[in-house]
């Protein structure tokens, strides 16, 4: 092999470019960073090692893990399966490992949302964004980023009781109330919240302080 060619290698392939190819050029500003510029050190082989980290996020379908254990490089814990619901498409839910780190209340004290979806809270939560008032908690869901993404929300009543149900035990809620994003319906004062260590919905002030968990999707179709 003459300094006229470089050969790239991967595992038990490799390919063979001319020094000349329009190919090299991007094999110098890729390779640039690891100190082997084909025409200036004259190397001849480069072999490109397997990608570091155990999953690409572009394929979380590659292994999906059980319910309850961490979703590797989508933003949290597997929380299960939801079946296709109207618009909405079938998907995994995804819930954050933890809590946010402080309290929020709902907000919109004393005037009505539109957010009354008991299954949808990814609409309920752009809803609330869209509202003229102030919605601390759905803000603080949409907020939240892990592993990249930027597309949690706050749940809706039934997102949280498949929480409850899946994740209860793994999760060690300790006995805190958790803000849904769907009001009450006929009482722009309230708003319902969940205890996900017992299971218990209840309505709840929208000026009460309360915990959020946000949650994000993994469609099937992705």
């Amino acid at each position: 092999m003459t300094n006229e060619s470089i050969v790239i290698k991967h595992n038990n392939a490799s390919i063979i470019i001319p020094v000349s190819d329009p190919t090299t050029q991007i094999v110098v500003n890729v390779f640039t960073q690891i100190g082997c510029i084909p025409k200036e050190c004259e190397c001849t082989e480069i072999d490109i090692p397997d990608p570091v980290g155990p999953c690409d996020s572009l394929k979380p379908f590659a292994k999906i893990p059980e319910v309850g254990e961490l979703w590797p490089c989508q933003g949290g814990i597997n929380a299960g399966l939801v079946d296709t619901l109207g618009d909405v498409p079938a998907h995994y839910l995804i819930v954050a490992e933890k809590d946010l780190p402080t309290t929020y209340t709902w907000g919109g004290h004393g005037i009505s949302s539109k957010a009354k979806s008991k299954t949808d809270g990814h609409r309920n939560t752009i809803m609330l964004l869209d509202e003229d008032s102030e919605h601390p908690a759905a803000k603080a869901a949409a907020e939240y980023q892990a592993d990249g993404h930027k597309d949690f929300y706050l749940p809706a009543p039934a997102e949280l009781h498949q929480v409850c149900l899946n994740l209860s035990i793994r999760l060690n809620f300790n006995g805190n109330y958790y803000w849904s994003s769907m009001e009450e319906a006929g009482a722009n004062n309230h708003a319902y919240a969940l205890d996900l260590s017992t299971y218990s919905q209840g309505r709840h002030s929208k000026l009460t302080p309360l915990s959020v968990r946000p949650t994000r999707r993994i469609y099937l179709t992705a």
